[in-house]
């Protein structure tokens, strides 16, 4: 062994390499693990709900560390993290250690069958192994490390180190532990860089646009920057700037990131079109664009630009999907509803207890219920005595207009005796020269009527909760008596009170050929009163 290096036991280790959350690297680690998702998730079904709960009131809950990772190790992760901390509460370790053998079986072996453990070693020999093996996922070295760690402990190893292994797990487990958001700084050259796009509004703070609009609002910017440059009209040379446009370096990074999105079986104009961009966050994509020192050319910069916008869309679609679908899961949803079940439950409780103190105040509810019940009723037969009255009236109105209606019947019949011997189809051909609105009846009269007057409108004695202004623009209406109810007579009433609207009554026959008859003769006459007037 090299005389430079030292040995540590895995509490002093952990100090010197600088890991402020052990629980969470080991959990991490061992959820990341693709050949024991399954084994993870068997052992949670047997009590998701449990798990859940105490995954849910860990610190890790809503960690924005765990929320960044992969959909397909997430689940896993969470899963874990509540068995992990269930185990570790009874002071146990068996789950967790059969979980490493299989996962981790190269890791087991070599740190079993180690003295004094070099994790540089341990690294090296990892991904051999993967090679030879043909793995087609891995992990992180921050993970490799952190499970030797455990079984270090576990297995009472000491570890072996230099600096350079201090410094080479530092590193890996910043990667871990350093927060996921990135907030880059708006330089004044990129507020330079954003002042070119005024003209579309995107300096004002209200500003929010589909990617697919804002992509066509910058390209139309950018062939105007192009029609000055080149003195051309941007209408007559319409065409030459069109060419022009495709070589631009913005608009040829979109085209560049569609053709790999549609490679990856991803629709990118979809994809646009659920993308929002707003003010903030076109600041902070410029802001990034101009996060590298390397950029010496504006082309670099509108390049950069065209390919975060696309990336930005789709971590927006990815990152909504797995809040969807992963971190909003079946077991959010179905602990949510434990919660309230127990909250309902003690709720239900509470009201039981409550109950005797109640009984008083229920009973005098009770006695005014009652009296209640009779003032009703005696408020009930008085209007219902009203409404006798009301019907009455109603009959005699009825009674009187019927009256009307066989006087100037009456009074017409020697001028229209030669109107006597018309034919039903002979009386529907005038009428139908007229605007006529039916209104009442049975549905087989409505229907035999309709032959006759096709272009006339039928009200059923139901449709009290149309609008009947449409009345104030027809000639007459047809009333029938036989089949309707008074709510609708005093409808049409109203509606036609202050006009000169005629209503012919049917009276109580359904012959067809007295009904055509009586609005025959009814409209006859009132073109006679017209004509006289």
């Amino acid at each position: 062994m090299n005389k430079y290096r030292m040995k540590a036991s895995f509490d002093r280790f952990i100090n010197i390499v600088e890991i402020p959350d052990f629980d969470l690297l080991l959990t991490i680690a061992i959820g990341s693990r693709h050949i024991i998702h399954q084994d993870i998730t068997d052992i949670y079904k047997k009590n998701k709900d449990f798990y859940y709960e105490l995954f849910k009131t860990s610190p890790y809950y809503k960690d924005q560390r765990l929320a960044s990772l992969s959909v397909f190790n997430y689940r896993a992760i969470q899963q874990f993290i509540g068995l992990y901390l269930h185990e570790r509460s009874l002071h146990k370790n068996d789950l967790t250690m059969k979980l490493i053998k299989k996962g981790y079986r190269f890791v087991f072996n070599f740190v079993n069958n180690k003295k004094l453990v070099d994790f540089f070693e341990l690294r090296e020999g990892f991904l051999d192994y993967v090679k030879r093996n043909n793995y087609d996922k891995t992990i992180h070295s921050a993970h490799l490390f952190g499970v030797a760690m455990y079984l270090c402990k576990e297995l009472k190893k000491e570890i072996v180190f230099d600096e350079f292994d201090v410094s080479l797990i530092r590193n890996s487990m910043k990667q871990i532990f350093a927060p996921r958001e990135f907030q880059p700084e708006i330089s004044a050259e990129a507020e330079e860089f954003l002042k070119q796009y005024q003209s579309i509004g995107l300096n004002k703070k209200d500003f929010q646009l589909p990617l697919n609009h804002l992509a066509t609002s910058l390209n139309d910017v950018h062939r105007q920057q192009l029609a000055m440059e080149r003195n051309l009209d941007l209408e007559e040379d319409n065409d030459q700037i069109n060419e022009l446009i495709k070589d631009h370096h913005f608009y040829k990074a979109l085209s560049k990131m569609g053709m790999v999105l549609q490679f990856c079986n991803i629709d990118p104009i979809d994809l646009q079109n659920i993308t929002s961009i707003n003010h903030s966050k076109m600041k902070e994509i410029i802001a990034l664009c101009f996060e590298s020192k390397q950029l010496d050319r504006a082309e670099d910069i509108y390049s950069l630009l065209g390919n975060y916008l696309m990336i930005n869309g789709l971590a927006d679609d990815y990152n909504s999907t797995k809040h969807q679908l992963i971190i909003t899961s079946q077991e959010e949803a179905q602990n949510e509803l434990l919660h309230l079940k127990r909250e309902y439950e003690s709720k239900i409780r509470m009201l039981e207890k409550e109950e005797d103190t109640h009984n008083a105040t229920r009973s005098r509810l009770i006695e005014t219920k009652n009296q209640q019940v009779v003032t009703i009723k005696e408020l009930e037969r008085q209007l219902k005595k009203k409404d006798m009255i009301i019907e009455e009236q109603n009959i005699e109105i009825l009674s009187l207009q019927r009256k009307h209606n066989n006087l100037l019947v009456s009074k017409n019949v020697t001028d229209c005796s030669v109107d006597l011997e018309l034919t039903e189809a002979e009386m529907a051909d005038f009428i139908n020269k007229s605007r006529c609105v039916v209104v009442g009846g049975p549905k087989s009269w409505q229907d035999h009527l309709k032959v006759y007057l096709p272009a006339g409108r039928f009200i059923s004695p139901g449709e009290l909760n149309i609008d009947m202004d449409f009345l104030l623009n027809v000639d007459i209406v047809l009333f029938n008596e036989a089949i309707n109810n008074h709510s609708m007579y005093q409808k049409v009433k109203t509606t036609l009170l202050k006009t000169n609207i005629p209503i012919c009554y049917t009276g109580l026959n359904t012959n067809m050929k007295i009904t055509l008859r009586k609005l025959y003769d009814h409209l006859k006459s009132c073109n006679r009163e017209n004509h006289e007037k």
